[in-house]
């Protein structure tokens, strides 16, 4: 809805991005150029291939550049801050999960510019109603976490073949409220796990390992159930420097509790992706899984 007829409202143009481009960073930095884009709308993960082995931040920004949107998923504070030092566009943080469409956004200010964690993900927008609500019941305040809850105007009707929405959308993530009433975003509620009696969210996790300066993408995900369950960390290095396992595990305990301590952490030099650009969890997972024994 925003990519097209926003755009169309006020007589712009659109230029999607071909599908042969989608991967190809060098391409789509000559796309940016060629087509003198003024509004560039992509998940992080775009921008983060672009500038780890694009060139995108090596070159001055195009003149037409005005605002970077991206939505989809957490974007690394450092690559956020890369993107402010190199382009005077506006950025924005766009949130929303499909059944809501954008129903909630953040523009990139000074102050966002200095924590070592992703951008929050704001207020409520395009007419719609946004709330965390407590395990209680009860709706959380300022400094409290909750799941988000939606309701307005962008809520879908509902999937065909099933019965019409009703109500509020839960949509499943869990945000801490900050002080002006904005959400801050903290991980989606079936990432939240349970290790050795201790309830961790996974997303706090890859927001500390993503702070590191020479750390560039991160993901943690659960091996194992029970008291057979670990915590297993995958770690994309930068492009100048490669940090060491030590240093790293060093980075982590200074920001978190011990035990949300990856119990492995690896260096790798990409992440897997499902189709629409995001990590495939399910993939790293089967990496960590021990072989079938075969007697």
């Amino acid at each position: 809805m925003l990519d097209l007829y926003a755009a169309f409202s006020v007589g712009a143009a659109v230029h999607l991005v071909p599908s042969e481009l989608a991967y190809a960073p060098e391409q789509l930095v000559e796309f940016l150029h060629r087509h003198e884009i003024s509004v560039w709308y992509s998940v992080p993960s775009a921008l983060i291939l672009m500038t780890r082995e694009g060139g995108l931040l090596d070159a001055p920004a195009p003149a037409a550049l005005r605002a970077v949107l991206f939505a989809g998923e957490p974007f690394p504070i450092p690559h956020v801050q890369a993107l402010a030092g190199w382009s005077g566009a506006r950025l924005l943080n766009l949130y929303g999960p499909t059944e809501t469409n954008v129903c909630t956004y953040r523009e990139v200010g000074p102050e966002d510019l200095r924590r070592d964690r992703p951008v929050p993900i704001g207020a409520a927008c395009s007419g719609d109603r946004a709330w965390a609500r407590r395990d209680d019941g009860g709706t959380a305040g300022p400094g409290e976490q909750g799941e988000l809850y939606v309701e307005g105007p962008t809520v879908m009707l509902g999937y065909w073949g099933r019965p019409a929405h009703q109500g509020p959308y839960p949509t499943g993530d869990l945000v801490t409220v900050l002080p002006d009433g904005s959400f801050d975003y903290v991980g989606r509620r079936d990432h939240m796990v349970k290790v050795r009696g201790h309830r961790i969210e996974l997303g706090e996790i890859e927001a500390a390992l993503t702070a590191h300066p020479d750390v560039v993408e991160a993901a943690a995900l659960v091996v194992g159930s029970g008291m057979e369950a670990r915590l297993a960390a995958f770690v994309v290095p930068g492009p100048e420097r490669r940090p060491g396992l030590l240093e790293l595990r060093r980075h982590c305990a200074q920001r978190l509790p011990r035990y949300m301590l990856a119990d492995e952490l690896r260096l790798t030099e990409e992440l897997p992706r499902t189709r629409n650009g995001k990590i495939d969890r399910g993939a790293l997972a089967s990496g960590l899984q021990p072989p079938d024994r075969k007697d």
